[in-house]
């Protein structure tokens, strides 16, 4: 099969997690998944798109803005936040996220997956789409696959609340680990 299949992520009807040795976009957020914790804690979007409406129309109004927190053994709470739509390109989400219950903590890393961010397929179409990447190529494509973490400036907790601003593209998911 060629690379551009693969890395278009469709074989048989089923997603693939990797390339010829790349990482794709799917495989980081499988990643995150990972990092975000065992015991899930209450989180709730004002931007989330109800699944019965998906299932009735799918995501062609607003876009979907959701989230998902977890609490790891360690303490660490971890939020998964994606924004989606059925059309591809379109307006990022400005995402604020009130926290509560959060004690002294105080550190903040973020891992995303975008299309600038942990996303081969982007590098792979930015290189004109090879159908045979060379040696080079498939450097830069597993270095653009790699999820780096970023630390954030340290949030400001007052009586165990604090907010953390970003913004997220369209076909973008975000983990935050609070610790």
């Amino acid at each position: 099969m060629g690379i551009a299949r693969q890395l278009q992520g469709v074989d048989a009807g089923f997603r693939k997690i990797a390339a010829n040795g790349t990482d794709l976009p799917v495989l980081n957020v499988f990643r995150m998944f990972a990092k975000l914790g065992a015991t899930r804690i209450a989180a709730r979007s004002d931007g989330e798109v109800t699944l019965d409406d998906m299932l009735k129309d799918g995501v062609r109004g607003k876009a979907d803005v959701g989230v998902l927190a977890a609490r790891g053994a360690d303490g660490r709470i971890g939020m998964l936040v994606w924004h989606y739509h059925d059309d591809v390109a379109g307006p990022g989400a400005a995402v604020t996220l009130n926290l509560n219950g959060l004690g002294a903590r105080t550190r903040v890393t973020q891992w995303r997956v975008d299309v600038a961010n942990a996303n081969a397929f982007s590098a792979w179409k930015a290189m004109g789409s090879p159908q045979s990447p060379d040696e080079k190529q498939y450097v830069r494509l597993g270095a653009a696959s790699s999820m780096q973490a970023v630390a954030l400036p340290p949030l400001a907790v007052r009586n165990g609340a604090g907010s953390v601003h970003f913004d997220l593209p369209r076909q973008g998911v975000t983990l935050l680990v609070i610790e």
